[in-house]
């Protein structure tokens, strides 16, 4: 069910594309998963995420989205540093893989 979902992903068991002047992930074939009738849309709040092992701070995400058939996560000029290739990015929430 809904309520049971959460997911994990990460660079080091998914293809991703790094996009540096965006500073932004994007994984292939993940999706949020819809929420039945009555429950609210999932936001920002509702999935963590990690950077070489440390939490992010949700103020240092802009959004995460779903584009077509990837999932987004777009970081805030405040998280204070571009991500790499050769960071270890995880998210988990309500996703669909």
């Amino acid at each position: 069910t809904y309520l049971a979902i959460n997911r994990v992903i990460s660079t080091t068991s998914h293809t991703t594309t790094i996009n540096a002047s965006e500073n932004s992930i994007t994984f292939p074939n993940v999706s949020i998963a819809v929420p039945p009738a009555n429950f609210p849309t999932p936001t920002i709040d509702d999935f963590q995420v990690f950077i070489n092992g440390s939490a992010v701070a949700k103020s240092n995400i802009t959004s995460i989205e779903e584009d077509g058939t990837l999932l987004k996560v777009d970081f805030a000029p405040s998280l204070g540093f571009t991500i790499t290739d050769e960071m270890e990015i995880v998210v988990t929430g309500k996703l669909v893989v």
